[in-house]
């Protein structure tokens, strides 16, 4: 039977910080549309208003 090794090699932390910033990419992404929904909301609402 062969011998598991345990300890993670360099592709294992590449793939890792990869996925990351790809999750980091996608959230920032998210935070800036749901941004501009806000904006554009809070917009209507105040010329509703006046």
């Amino acid at each position: 039977m062969p011998k598991q090794s345990t300890i993670p090699t360099f592709a294992d932390a590449f793939a890792y910080s990869l996925d990351a910033w790809q999750r980091s990419v996608l959230f920032l992404d998210v935070m800036r549309r749901r941004g501009e929904q806000y904006e554009e909301n809070t917009r209507h609402r105040l010329l509703r208003t006046c």
